[in-house]
């Protein structure tokens, strides 16, 4: 049976949806980071039209010394250079370039750790500086000594390397730092 309309309407619905994946915008497009400090990216897919296209992103990364989650968030311990990628709708349409650095000096390797010389011949030393995650971190290594009392010097052979003289015999405390 034909049942009348309750309202009369002389208009029809219709919903426009965003048409396929187009382009991705990506940000940020290249960046520098300090090892373990991480980074977000975001990522917004449009069709021709320019229509945002709210499709499910997948993310992902180069190299299994980095990772990037399901929200864009890339993070790495390991200095080097990276690609970070996001697929929409199957097909990869965008890249961005993350290089990470050492982080800051968190600790310094100094040898020997102890030594025996005669006044005046001197001794050789090297200094390493790492991050917390066990990355050297090539920042430059500034030396000195505990005492003022004899004719210390130093003469550094390179940003890591120092020779200590002293005419005076004591008990000296080399000190190596950033």
């Amino acid at each position: 049976a034909f049942e009348p309309l309750s309202e009369f309407r002389n208009y029809s619905i219709i919903t426009v949806t965003p048409d396929v994946v187009a382009k991705i915008t990506l940000s940020p497009n290249n960046s520098i980071m300090p090892a373990g400090n991480g980074l977000f990216h975001s990522a917004t897919a449009y069709d021709k039209w320019n229509n945002v296209n709210s499709s499910a992103k997948t993310w992902g990364v180069n190299d299994s010394a980095a990772s990037v989650n399901s929200t864009g968030f890339f993070n790495s311990t390991t200095p080097g250079a990276y690609f970070v990628n996001v697929t929409v709708d199957g097909i990869i349409v965008n890249t961005s370039f993350v290089t990470v650095t050492p982080n800051n000096v968190s600790t310094i390797s100094l040898t020997p750790l102890s030594s025996s010389t005669p006044a005046g011949i001197g001794q050789n030393f090297s200094a390493t500086a790492f991050d917390k995650w066990g990355n050297v971190n090539s920042s430059t290594i500034s030396w000195g000594t505990n005492s003022s009392l004899g004719a210390s010097s130093f003469n550094t052979t390179s940003g890591n390397s120092a020779f200590f003289n002293d005419t005076v015999a004591l008990v000296y405390k080399v000190n190596a730092s950033v």
